[in-house]
């Protein structure tokens, strides 16, 4: 379960990120809503006390419309996202664990841009997470392979500030502060060899700061970025039942400091159309390297 709760976690830092990017852009002058979309990729590896390694992509579609109330701009709109990936899981027993989980679910954004280059923005997102799962498990003395599939509900928000400045040459920079909060619902499996685990609700509570500045290049410009993001709990425990009896396993947990460094670009692709790829090389807990695209398009 840590490696789905991790994966609803990429998510929700790419509506925050390239989503909240695109639909600004977007709205931008628009009389009504206008569609953005962001899409992600991530390939890394949790050490949860043993260590999960999970790839995926990440696509969040919306619609974003502006209005103006004095000299504050307010962004809002509806948010669709998806998700599928896979993941391995090696256990400190030697235990190899491998499957595919995928999402989809939908919310609503709402951000305020001020004058003085201040922003406050939030989001809120509900869905169900489908996973299945193999292993190669000890039962009774012999190994056994062993697979089940489990389905849960989730809810995932945000919240964040931040500040937008812009050089005499161009160059603008974002300082933010943002907290992820993502809720995955308990589940109960069936093995194909008749045992039953009963997953606990993983809860996770994470926070992220960075700066990321976009420096004019041409017809374009070079993106560079860097955070540090800190998750509190990310805890994924379960009770195993078999023979008769009950056993609460280990319980992995996503909890302790992670650094990241980001290079992108900014293309304008058409005299409507631009496009944010930007790629991210993760150290600390999580490790590894995630990339995301944001397209804006005016009609």
């Amino acid at each position: 379960m840590t490696g789905t709760a991790a994966f609803l976690g990429a998510s929700g830092d790419l509506i925050a990120g390239g989503g909240m990017t695109s639909a600004s852009a977007e709205a931008s002058g628009a009389s009504g809503f206008a569609p953005f979309a962001a899409v992600g990729g991530s390939s890394l590896r949790h050490e949860t006390g043993s260590h999960v390694n999970v790839r995926g992509m990440n696509l969040a579609v919306g619609f974003s419309r502006e209005v103006m109330r004095g000299d504050d701009r307010i962004l809002f709109g509806p948010i669709v996202e998806y998700g599928r990936g896979s993941y391995d899981s090696y256990l400190d027993n030697g235990t190899h664990g491998e499957g595919n989980t995928h999402y989809v679910g939908g919310g609503l954004f709402l951000k305020q841009e001020q004058k003085g280059g201040v922003f406050y923005e939030g989001s809120l997102r509900l869905g169900r997470m489908s996973t299945d799962y193999e292993a190669d498990l000890p039962v009774g003395g012999i190994t056994r392979r062993a697979s089940y599939d489990t389905d849960a509900n989730y809810i995932g928000a945000h919240l964040g500030l931040g500040h937008t400045t812009t050089a005499a040459s161009g160059t603008e920079r974002e300082l933010y502060l943002r907290y992820f909060y993502t809720h995955q619902n308990g589940a109960s499996a069936t093995l194909s060899t008749g045992d039953r685990y009963d997953f606990h609700a993983v809860d996770s509570h994470r926070v992220r700061t960075g700066a990321r500045w976009t420096i004019p290049q041409g017809s374009g410009a070079l993106i560079l970025g860097t955070s540090l993001q800190y998750e509190f709990k990310g805890d994924a425990g379960a009770t195993y039942h078999t023979g008769g009896f009950s056993y609460d396993t280990a319980s992995p947990s996503l909890k302790g400091l992670s650094g990241s460094l980001e290079l992108g670009y900014r293309a304008n692709l058409s005299k409507n159309a631009t496009a944010d790829l930007s790629v991210e090389g993760w150290a600390g807990k999580q490790r590894g390297v995630t990339f995301k695209a944001g397209f804006d398009w005016r009609f």
